[in-house]
């Protein structure tokens, strides 16, 4: 799974690296009829003569890729090259599509630059779930990320297996020395049990947080009996209940993590869509729409979130060396006379833009994405 040491390592290392650095994007889906016999290799040999990459450094990275890929491990392999591959040669399987990148020949290949947009794109766009499952005798805690599941084995250790089976117990059955039918006993053992079940969670529930602070998510998925997840949602701090977006049944306890992962895979896509559906409305409601309007509130530094379609085809005007953008010629004319102004595909620049003016990027597909398509193709919301 991509982590956040991961994620650091490309926006600090790769992101600067000097050039020339070669950046593949490879489609390498098993499911895929034309990847059939690694023809995919094929594919990056072309993309790299493409790009005028050296003979004898193509092969070597072919080679590399031969030898060391045999099994593709994910639907997308990236791969960042220095010219010297003994001090940079880096891959990254990713399970998911990536926005705004087009791999209609199967491959995509930049020698110059490293050309980590589209990948810091999918690390942005993507949201983190985490997994809880409220067993009788065992929690356990998932991540989601990037269509990858992870068991995160610490989470609830400090979870005394036995004081949850006594707890169980007690909730079902009667206490010992206390008559089946009743009374003053068992009412003052009740009372206790419940003052100690609820402790019981609110400790968990603390661990709970502790995972989230040293591993934050964005959403939440309970799975268990309903008393169980009812009683722990009761238990945790309004930040933890406001991040839960589903709350499913447990069919087997020792669900193996890859079943977990196809269990939950709807509730995750019910959410993501549900998100786009209020982030449409309150663009609709208050946002920037069109490519100048966003232009402008984007070197004025006043957007906080950007949204843009899952595949952008969006160009601009960029004039050099000072950099403002706009969205034609006449308005790049207007705006630097005196410099000279290049076309730009816009998605080259997204990663760059967010972390220049703090935005974060929204990309937005199917029927999302048709919407956005109506308020201009691009849309944003602004701090002031």
């Amino acid at each position: 799974m991509l982590d956040p040491a991961v994620i650091d390592r490309l926006r600090q290392v790769i992101a600067p690296y000097p050039a020339p650095v070669l950046s593949l994007y490879l489609d390498v889906n098993p499911a895929n009829p034309d990847n059939a016999r690694k023809a995919y290799v094929l594919r990056a040999r072309e993309a790299l003569a493409g790009q005028g990459v050296p003979k004898e450094y193509a092969n070597e990275v072919l080679t590399r890729l031969k030898l060391e890929h045999v099994i593709p491990q994910g639907r997308t392999l990236v791969v960042f090259a220095g010219a010297d591959l003994s001090a940079l040669f880096e891959t990254y399987y990713l399970q998911t599509e990536v926005p705004t990148l087009e791999l209609r020949d199967g491959a995509i290949a930049r020698w110059g630059t490293p050309y980590v947009t589209p990948l810091l794109a999918a690390l942005d766009e993507q949201e983190r779930y985490g997994v809880i499952c409220l067993d009788q005798e065992r929690w356990r805690y998932f991540e989601v990320y990037l269509g990858e599941i992870e068991e995160l084995q610490d989470a609830f250790r400090a979870v005394n297996p036995e004081a949850w089976r006594d707890l169980a117990e007690g909730q079902t059955g009667t206490p010992p020395g206390v008559p089946a039918r009743g009374g003053a006993g068992k009412d003052k053992f009740n009372r206790r049990l419940e003052a100690w079940t609820q402790r019981f969670y609110k400790e968990a529930a603390e661990l709970l947080k502790q995972t989230l602070i040293a591993r934050p998510v964005n959403r939440l998925i309970l799975l268990g009996p309903t008393e169980r997840w009812q009683e722990f949602e009761a238990a945790m701090p309004s930040g933890l209940k406001a991040l839960i977006v589903d709350r499913l049944p447990l069919p087997h306890p020792a669900l193996p993590a890859s079943e977990v992962l196809t269990l939950v895979t709807p509730s995750l896509e019910r959410a993501e869509r549900e998100h786009e559906r209020r982030l449409l409305a309150e663009l609709r409601e208050r946002g920037l729409h069109g490519l100048e309007a966003v232009l402008e509130a984007i070197q004025a530094r006043r957007l906080y979130l950007l949204a843009v379609p899952w595949r952008l085809d969006m160009t601009v005007y960029r004039c050099e060396p000072s950099g403002l953008l706009t969205s034609n010629a006449l308005a790049a004319a207007h705006l630097c006379p005196d410099e000279p102004h290049a076309v730009v595909p816009l998605k080259d620049l997204l990663p760059e833009l967010a972390v220049q003016h703090g935005i974060r990027l929204e990309f937005v597909r199917g029927e999302a994405e048709a919407e956005l398509n109506q308020l201009g193709g691009i849309a944003a919301l602004t701090r002031w």
